[in-house]
């Protein structure tokens, strides 16, 4: 009898974050004066006190609540080794499987405009400061979202019109395939739905690091 191994969706997802690591590395080699320090990833698992925790996960204000709780689906930092600065980035790969609002009030599920809710809240907390301070002195952090078609990444700006337009640089968006060619590159847009312009990674590093 034929078996033929079936991938869950998570399992799509993890081998498209990795991916995207691997396109990180990639891009790395072809500018030497660049580094990665370290990286993170979701599903791996390490103790924390008396709990087995996802190697991300942190918390958004200094209750360690449910409500409070952020698991981004990995995270790197990157060191100009002339400069010595370094950033700290968070990446997000979707699979256009959330929906970005909900159409009912008070509803739980989740749903995109809630993460970057929660990321603007972590922004603001600096409890990342604390979480990332064995690798550096961060004074912010760059959110990275990567999704599957240009069409999905307007609409979810569209979307996020409503969250802090101060906050919006803080946010990169682009599609899979562009971060797959060059990583680094200026293939990134905004938040904010007005923006036109597309970023490099390198260059928010510099103004953006700690």
């Amino acid at each position: 009898m034929k078996f033929e191994a079936a991938w869950s969706p998570q399992m799509y997802h993890r081998l498209r974050t990795v991916d995207l690591l691997i396109a990180l590395e990639s891009a790395v080699v072809s500018r030497p004066h660049l580094a990665i320090v370290k990286t993170f990833l979701e599903y791996r698992r390490l103790k924390r006190g008396e709990r087995i925790v996802q190697e991300t996960t942190d918390y958004v204000d200094a209750e360690e609540s449910a409500e409070n709780k952020i698991i981004p689906d990995a995270a790197y930092i990157l060191e100009n080794t002339q400069t010595k600065r370094r950033a700290l980035f968070f990446l997000e790969m979707d699979m256009a499987t959330e929906r970005i609002t909900s159409a009912y009030i008070g509803n739980k599920q989740s749903v995109l405009h809630r993460k970057f809710s929660q990321y603007d809240r972590y922004l603001k907390s600096f409890r990342y400061t604390q979480t990332y301070a064995p690798y550096g002195e961060f004074r912010s952090f760059i959110l990275l979202f990567v999704t599957l078609q240009d069409a999905r990444i307007e609409h979810i700006r569209a979307e996020l019109h409503d969250l802090p337009e101060d906050l919006a640089g803080y946010y990169r968006l682009t599609t899979f395939d562009q971060a797959r060619d060059d990583f680094l590159g200026a293939i990134w847009k905004s938040r904010l739905l007005s923006d036109t312009t597309t970023y490099p990674l390198v260059r928010d590093m510099s103004a953006d690091s700690g």
